[in-house]
């Protein structure tokens, strides 16, 4: 009777344990995915990067009723190997993926053929495909305008309102700027820097950085701090300690003084960089001290310099 009853309770403790280990493996497999989902969906702490949305299928604007498939949008992209560009759309700012071929009508806003590599990135087109997707027209919009040698530009990302002297407009959330054909965001715009924009209207649809900026450090200016520089012919500032200015790409003669002390240098500032511009060959030179200990006889004798009578019991 014992030895039953030892079978038995043996023999529930393995269903137990079987038990238990099913629900184990279970769990930690709920556990594991749960976990894997989370970081697929989810940005890192931290990282300042986040995935670029995927470009759309073209197909998609497709309506069912019309034998071609319409947009107008914003040039951003020229795949030449595997003849395909890409337009942000500028009614909706989605962006969409556009096969071309070599048979594709591809025209300027002044009617004039052109090739695919001489598209303006940033440049507003028409654009007719077939129910497969493939552009048979890109054409520059008659309506889009476009400004160039535009500087000195404000910017106002509350209101997305550009001023350029008396000129107000506006721009969209999804208005695609540029700099050497990459993808930057407008904060990085200041006002030295040399722009295109082009829109349609009241609103601007691309802004393309042609000339950029970077920036000059001063060293060895203590002997100029309160007088002013000049950088070209345009800009001027007064000068101060560990001074740090941002400037136009180019070359530049970059001028400082301050009362009769001046010195001017030759800068080439770069796009992006820091240029360092030292003074201190034009530092005023120290006025030169010394002292003389004179030994006198008789003791009490009277000596005088440049007719000055001095007392030389001390350095003179």
């Amino acid at each position: 009777m014992k030895n039953t009853i030892n079978k038995n309770i043996l023999s529930v403790t393995r269903r137990i344990s079987a038990v238990l280990l099913i629900l184990c493996m279970v769990l930690s497999q709920t556990a594991c995915s749960g976990k894997s989902k989370k970081s697929g969906s989810e940005k890192v702490p931290g990282s300042s990067i986040t995935p670029a949305m995927k470009a759309k299928d073209v197909t998609e604007l497709s309506d069912n009723k019309s034998s071609d498939i319409n947009l107008k949008g914003i040039f951003t992209k020229l795949d030449k190997n595997n003849y395909k560009m890409y337009f942000v759309d500028i009614n909706t700012g989605t962006e969409y993926e556009v096969p071309y071929s070599g048979g594709t009508d591809i025209q300027s806003s002044y009617d004039k053929v052109i090739p695919a590599s001489l598209m303006s990135v940033g440049g507003i087109y028409e654009v007719t495909c077939a129910k497969n997707g493939k552009a048979t027209k890109i054409h520059g919009s008659k309506e889009a305008w476009s400004r160039t040698g535009v500087s000195d530009i404000v910017i106002d990302e509350n209101s997305r309102k550009i001023s350029i002297g008396s000129s107000n407009m506006v721009y969209e959330s999804f208005t695609v700027v540029t700099s050497a054909d990459e993808r930057i965001n407008i904060a990085q715009i200041v006002s030295q820097d040399e722009l295109t924009i082009r829109g349609i209207g009241e609103k601007v649809y691309s802004i393309s950085v042609d000339k950029g900026h970077g920036y000059i450090k001063f060293t060895g200016i203590d002997s100029f701090i309160g007088g002013y520089a000049s950088v070209g012919s345009n800009q001027l500032y007064g000068i101060t300690k560990d001074m740090l200015i941002t400037a136009k790409e180019g070359t530049y003669s970059v001028s400082v003084r301050n009362g009769s002390l001046e010195g001017t240098k030759t800068v080439t500032v770069t796009k992006d960089a820091e240029t360092t511009v030292d003074f201190e060959e034009y530092t005023t030179a120290p006025t030169k001290m010394g002292a003389v200990k004179f030994s006198v006889t008789p003791e009490n004798a009277v000596m005088t310099i440049d007719g000055t009578e001095v007392d030389y019991s001390k350095p003179v």
